[in-house]
């Protein structure tokens, strides 16, 4: 992640993020339930980057990844995704 003035809490989250999942992962052992942990690298196009002055990731491709991860056969998962962008 690279950081940004005021993203303190955002970075706080997404390092928390990862505890969770995998945290309800081994809760959810021996189920049918995947979680995968998406963690976007990147500054995505989005009202929240609105106003910064950096190349940004179009948030259709953050879409296109979600969906991916769901079109997985039922006995596969992706564990966890480090979705970054080109320069």
């Amino acid at each position: 992640m690279t950081p940004f003035p005021g993203g303190a809490a955002h970075a706080a989250a997404k390092h928390g993020l990862r505890g969770l999942v995998e945290s309800v992962r081994g809760e959810l052992a021996g189920t049918r339930v995947k979680l995968t942990d998406v963690v976007v690298n990147a500054c995505v196009d989005s009202e929240m980057s609105a106003g910064r002055d950096v190349a940004k990731l179009p948030a259709d491709v953050v879409a296109q990844t979600i969906t991916a991860c769901m079109d997985l056969p039922a006995d596969a998962n992706w564990d966890r995704i480090d979705l970054g962008q080109l320069t």
